[in-house]
């Protein structure tokens, strides 16, 4: 089957929730159907080096500052007076923030789907998650209408469940991660109620994805069966 589509997917959920793995087996299920699928924040994620991970999401706001300079101006303005916990998380979140506007915007018009692994959605809960003061409609606010993506898809799973996934995993991409096990739960049962919080203001398009008791292959079903649905 040969399907015309263009559009821009962005997948959020806990850490642990499985976003990699949804990606990895979305892409796949596209492709076998002939839809062109490219995970665009793959050299931006942590699958990347920590180092060429900053430096790229760096380049990319840079390159938003450029197209979108007053849009730019605004997230700016709002996350460093949001009272992230240090200097380096307001500058972190920033440069999160904007290289995940630029590469929405650049997905747009690109034949098949632009797939974010962390986009708009999980970049304002990693804001959310270390401010003082910071309403998530803020940064909705800034965002300009080319970066609008079509879709979020939320994996939805309890944090119980997203706390044993990453208690197993060798590599250690998050801060919860390194959390002994109460404060891991802790943070991630807090981590819930923010994105509960980014999700009900969120003024994208959102699908929740039934993953209890599911297989991956099956919540790749559901995830396909959203994206064909922007047809």
């Amino acid at each position: 089957m040969t399907t015309v589509l263009s559009c821009v997917v962005e997948l959020a959920g806990l850490p642990g929730s499985g976003k990699t793995t949804l990606a990895t087996a979305l892409r796949e299920r596209l492709l076998a159907d002939g839809i062109p699928c490219t995970v665009a924040d793959h050299g931006v994620s942590a699958h990347a080096a920590k180092h060429a991970r900053m430096a790229r999401r760096t380049g990319y706001a840079l390159r938003e500052l450029t197209a979108a300079p007053a849009a730019t101006t605004r997230a700016t303005r709002v996350l460093v007076g949001s009272g992230q916990e240090a200097h380096r998380d307001a500058a972190a979140v920033l440069a999160q923030w904007l290289a995940t506007e630029h590469l929405a915007a650049r997905g747009r018009g690109r034949p098949g789907v632009q797939l974010l692994e962390e986009g708009l959605e999980q970049a304002t809960w990693t804001a959310m998650l270390r401010a003082r003061d910071l309403r998530p409609e803020a940064l909705w606010e800034c965002l300009p209408p080319e970066a609008h993506t079509d879709l979020v898809l939320f994996v939805d799973v309890h944090p119980e469940l997203a706390a044993s996934r990453l208690a197993a995993r060798l590599s250690k991409h998050s801060r919860t991660q390194r959390l002994n096990p109460a404060a891991r739960i802790h943070e991630l049962r807090r981590g819930q109620a923010v994105l509960d919080e980014v999700l009900t203001s969120c003024p994208l398009r959102v699908v929740h994805l039934t993953t209890a008791g599911e297989e991956v292959e099956d919540v790749a079903e559901q995830a396909y069966q959203a994206v064909l649905s922007l047809r």
